[in-house]
């Protein structure tokens, strides 16, 4: 079930990446998915992956020409500590390209996985931030916002997402082990 706050926080990103990307199209949509990810840092870090969710997770989206992009916001992640977000990306990928990478303010949703050009257009006031380089403020949760362009000749896959930080001289970095397919038919 798709949440409001979901709705308005990709009515969001339609909105702010509408305005920075060369796509005619710029809507999100697709189906709703539980965020997924497992922290991969030393003890006490300054941002922490979402204590309610963990564990490996796949997800698989029809591609065909003309599809265009995709969209997730699996990835939930809450800073400790103030702190500096120095990447946040895919940790492998195959056949797919990253068009963009944002983090948004949002505890609320469950994340979500579909095509771009899905999403239903509603008012928010929630504000998309590049993800490199973003200053995370102690006590408030974000989520990724990736905009990915499969391959349309063949498989394409994505393995899991890694947020790195910096904060007080110590770097960090979770990584959610979601992965991504888009395939012709999934199975």
């Amino acid at each position: 079930m798709r949440t409001p706050m979901l709705t308005a926080t990709l009515a969001v990103a339609v909105l702010a990446l509408g305005a920075c990307s060369s796509d005619d199209d710029p809507a999100i949509g697709g189906t709703d998915v539980p965020a997924t990810s497992a922290s991969t840092t030393e003890a006490a870090p300054a941002v922490v992956a979402d204590p309610t969710t963990g564990g490996t997770t796949t997800y698989c989206a029809n591609v065909a020409r003309g599809s265009g992009d995709y969209v997730w916001t699996g990835t939930q992640f809450t800073a400790k500590t103030d702190a500096t977000l120095t990447s946040a990306e895919p940790q492998s990928i195959s056949s797919v390209r990253v068009v963009g990478s944002w983090i948004v303010e949002d505890r609320r949703d469950e994340g979500f996985f579909g095509r771009w050009d899905d999403a239903e257009a509603s008012a928010s006031d929630r504000e998309l931030v590049r993800a490199a380089g973003a200053s995370l403020r102690a006590g408030t949760t974000y989520r990724l916002v990736l905009r990915l362009r499969p391959s349309t000749t063949g498989a394409s896959q994505v393995e899991g997402f890694d947020v790195a930080w910096s904060a007080g001289g110590t770097d960090g970095s979770l990584t959610d082990d979601s992965t991504l397919q888009f395939a012709r038919h999934c199975g």
